[in-house]
């Protein structure tokens, strides 16, 4: 009887799993006891019924006991080699996004700065255009209320104009109105 009901346990046993053993402690009762009871009424039959099967204190070999700790150790540095290595990935990432984010923000303020210098050039070209048709307008309307339309004198009053726009140059000149008649007279300061 002994015999059966070992051979039984142990052929039982191995569908258990080690877990199981200590959370579900009624269930691995009932399913030793089914066993147990089974094997008994294998020919030839057994003449004793089971009338009560009860897990005592369960023994655990030392060598299974080390066996469960190394796993459980080597669980816990396979999640610590899984953690370490999603950090990893995860600055890796951040690091590309920082990438990208610097990498369009130089590429907004590059924009930036070439749209702000096509804007400036726009603009003085626009001012110099502006100053020159301010010139050319009050340069006829000087001509022309100065009587000005020989080729010649209209020359020789851009030259004067030039030489007094010229600010490095030591020699200033004083231009005057004489009269209707004449143009203009220089002399120098």
């Amino acid at each position: 009887i002994e015999s059966r009901a070992k051979e039984a346990i142990k052929n039982e046993a191995i569908f258990i799993t080690f877990n199981e053993y200590f959370t579900e402690r009624d269930l691995v009762e009932s399913r030793l006891r089914n066993a147990v009871v089974a094997r008994w009424d294998d020919p030839p039959q057994v003449h004793a019924t089971l009338d009560q099967f009860l897990l005592g204190r369960i023994s655990i070999p030392e060598e299974v006991a080390v066996k469960q700790l190394e796993a459980k150790i080597q669980n816990e540095r396979n999640d610590r080699e899984q953690y370490l290595q999603d950090a990893k990935i995860e600055r890796e990432l951040t690091d590309v996004e920082v990438n990208s984010i610097l990498l369009e923000k130089d590429k907004l303020l590059r924009t930036a700065e070439a749209e702000a210098k096509v804007t400036t050039a726009k603009a003085t070209a626009q001012s110099h255009k502006i100053i020159a048709d301010a010139e050319r307008d009050g340069a006829l309307g000087l001509f022309t209320a100065a009587g000005i339309v020989e080729q010649e004198h209209k020359i020789a009053f851009a030259y004067i104009r030039t030489l007094m726009e010229r600010g490095g140059n030591n020699t200033e000149l004083d231009i005057s109105y004489l009269d209707a008649d004449s143009v203009l007279r220089t002399k120098t300061v």
